[in-house]
């Protein structure tokens, strides 16, 4: 009996112990655990209140489906629903659901509910287990709009998007422009290799970039070529990066097509080229002539010195061909001016001068359309440290300018005069006319590249835009400055350009006009195709005492050095059956040790015709039209022996 007593005193402590920990349990739990009879609540943990915002003693005796709103998020009615799943629950299947409960506040969240139902002496209870998965919700939701996004963006991106199987490099998806960039569909590319399909024209190359990606994570904007299906290569940029998808590493390929644009490149080259080389036969074509012309204004001045009419045409013909010389040099190079880099050859010299050349040079424009000119000299030299030929040029372009705009017969003034301020005197030159002015919108991009007044059909002021930007940039080359007024349309305007002044310059040796001749008469060849460069030359290089032959091409002139034996050659590049450069080094090989000096002068100046000129042993590259003056100098040169 007492053993029975025992026995029976530790299976109830053993219960009582089960149901402490069980109720340990349940109250400790994080989800909601909820005990329902029928559908009210008899019993609840801590969780519970948590969840739903109330106190178990709130809680307690309500219906499950009164914590929910009156409908579930598809429109269907709560209580239906709650109903529905208890009864399939006391039935025996265990539910698992999703449903919407909200808290006091009215704020309604998702829930997952476990089901089942709870067997007792006392009669069938329903246990639920219920755990908000709103945030979840929220994640999986932004999830599938990611993906949703990054579809739409696979799909529609303009360039090439592979997803590629680290391990095998097996491809997994492609894009719609992957197909069209390779002539693959979808299909057949999926589940092939890059190998098997032969996209990658440098297969070392993808092996670099593999092991890029596994050192760093990613490889950027590597140019690559690749292959179409059917065997036209395409060149573009490649990107990638690893990417995780479903546990698996994979390569995000991004691939831009850029061989149009290489096409284009390369005609873009092929059009440069082709323009320099253009460039460079204009240059040879332009300065040809203007080279006779200056050796034959120059000997007018050595056999006529005493002659005034002859002197004056001489020196309009030396002006005019500097001027014409400079302009070719902007037409040669015309980056100098887009860029504001020109070239200066600064010296001190008086501004008088420059505007009298500017005068002289615009006069049969002025006389053309009948405008009256007046030229304020202050009688007094204005020195000023510069490019004496740009300051010309900018006083041309200033008077073209006003010339442009003037009808016929009005009146246009320049004038010269120093103006002083705290910063040192300073040399202003100032255009004044009576003729279209300028609108006041306009007035601000008047310097500006290709801007033009005068946008009509007829155009009938001329031009190309660049004279007012030349004069701009010259003045801020010289360290000054342009300002232009206008009053208006038909009211005239006034340029006005300020430059730094300097320092009466020390006198300048005037020269005589007596005939000189270089340091030692030396036998001079003279080879050039064009005969006017080649007769004047030879005159000029005669007058100054030596002794000169011609040839008209390179054959020629080799079989004449052989017997004239030369000290000094004149060699054009440009000629014909064999070029200036073959006719230099077959010179030094016909006289080993003993070569003539050899000067070339050409209507090619670019850097690289100076380069070949060194490298076949020419010493000068003088540049048509020569200047007399550095022609004799270089012909005063060291001599070499010759015969």
């Amino acid at each position: 009996m007492f053993q029975t007593l025992r026995s029976r005193r530790r299976a109830e402590h053993a219960l009582r112990e089960s149901e402490r920990r069980y109720r340990t349990l349940f109250e400790t739990a994080s989800d909601a655990i909820l005990v329902l009879h029928d559908d009210r609540i008899v019993d609840c943990n801590a969780g519970a209140s948590r969840l739903f915002g109330r106190s178990r003693e709130e809680l307690l005796g309500r219906r499950i489906f009164g914590l929910a709103p009156e409908r579930q998020g598809d429109g269907r009615p709560s209580r239906a629903l709650a109903l529905e799943r208890m009864g399939a629950a006391l039935a025996g299947q265990p539910q698992i659901y999703e449903f919407a409960y909200r808290r006091p506040a009215g704020a309604s969240f998702e829930c997952e509910v476990h089901l089942n139902a709870l067997v007792l002496d006392s009669g069938t209870l329903l246990l639920a287990v219920v755990r908000d998965v709103s945030e979840r919700k929220r994640v999986e939701e932004a999830l599938r709009r990611s993906e949703q996004k990054f579809a739409k963006v696979f799909t529609a991106a303009p360039d090439v998007i592979a997803i590629v199987r680290l391990a095998d490099g097996v491809f997994l998806d492609v894009n719609p422009a992957f197909e069209e960039t390779f002539g693959y569909t979808r299909a057949g590319a999926t589940g092939r290799t890059s190998q098997q399909m032969g996209l990658w024209a440098d297969r070392q190359q993808r092996e670099r970039v593999i092991e890029q990606l596994q050192t760093s994570g990613e490889a950027r904007s590597a140019e690559a070529m690749f292959f179409h299906r059917d065997g036209s290569p395409r060149d573009g940029l490649i990107s990638a990066r690893l990417i995780e998808i479903g546990g698996e590493r994979c390569i995000l390929w991004l691939f831009k097509d850029i061989t149009e644009r290489k096409r284009m490149e390369e005609a873009l080259r092929e059009a440069s080229r082709r323009k320099d080389e253009f460039l460079a036969m204009l240059s040879h074509e332009l300065r040809n002539p203007l080279a006779p012309i200056r050796n034959a204004a120059h000997l007018l001045h050595l056999l006529l010195p005493e002659e005034p009419r002859v002197q004056r045409a001489r020196e309009i013909i030396e002006r005019q061909l500097a001027h014409i010389s400079r302009l070719l040099d902007d037409l040669l190079d015309v980056a100098r001016i887009t860029t504001g880099t020109l070239p200066l050859r600064r010296e001190r010299f008086d501004l008088r001068e420059a505007a009298s050349f500017a005068v002289e040079g615009a006069r049969p424009k002025l006389m053309g359309r009948e405008c009256d000119l007046s030229y304020q000299d202050p009688k007094r030299p204005i020195w000023v440290e510069g490019d004496r030929v740009r300051l010309a040029q900018l006083v041309g372009n200033l008077l073209d300018n006003a010339c442009k705009f003037s009808a016929r017969g009005q009146h246009i003034e320049l004038s010269l005069d120093v103006v002083g301020n705290g910063g040192g005197p300073q040399a202003r030159v100032r255009v004044r006319d009576e003729g279209q002015g300028i609108a006041p919108e306009l007035l601000p991009h008047v310097f500006e590249l290709f801007v033009q007044a005068d946008r009509s059909l007829a155009r009938s002021q001329g031009g190309l835009g660049i004279g007012l930007t030349l004069v701009q940039r010259i003045a801020a080359a010289h360290g000054g400055h342009v300002e232009v007024h206008s009053a208006g349309p038909g009211k005239g305007s006034e340029f006005s350009v300020v430059l730094p002044a300097v320092e009466e310059a020390a006198a300048r040796p005037t020269g005589g006009r007596e005939r000189r001749a270089t340091a030692a008469p030396s036998r001079i060849l003279v080879v050039d195709d064009n005969a006017d460069e080649a007769q004047s030359l030879r005159d000029l290089v005669g007058f100054w005492g030596h002794e000169v032959q011609t040839a008209p091409d390179g054959p020629a002139a080799l079989a004449l050095a052989a017997a004239f034996r030369p000290r000094v050659v004149l060699l054009d590049l440009g000629l014909p059956r064999m070029d200036g450069y073959e006719v230099a080094r077959r010179l030094r090989s016909l006289f080993p040790g003993t070569a003539p000096r050899l000067l070339a002068v050409s209507g090619y100046g670019s850097e690289e015709d100076r380069r070949r000129s060194h490298e076949a042993g020419i010493e000068r590259h003088l540049t048509k039209p020569v200047d007399p003056a550095e022609l004799e100098r270089a012909l005063e040169g060291p001599a070499r022996a010759g015969g």
